[in-house]
């Protein structure tokens, strides 16, 4: 499982986005972008500890 938010976190890293605002499926970032829509989840960047966070991107399931 750690491996997956891992995989997720760096794919995050790719996204070229904004990272503030919001951290739902439907609503992510500062773009309030709809990954859901999109066939993607919202995630922590640069992390998904909610502590060391600085916001939100969408990303891809990779598994």
């Amino acid at each position: 499982m750690r491996a997956v938010f891992v995989i997720i976190s760096l794919l995050a890293a790719t996204v070229a986005a904004r990272f503030d605002g919001p951290c739902t499926d439907t609503i992510c970032g500062d773009s309030k972008v709809n990954c859901e829509a999109e066939g993607r989840i919202c995630v922590g960047f640069p992390s998904v500890d909610p502590e060391k966070r600085l916001g939100c991107t969408c990303s891809i399931i990779s598994i």
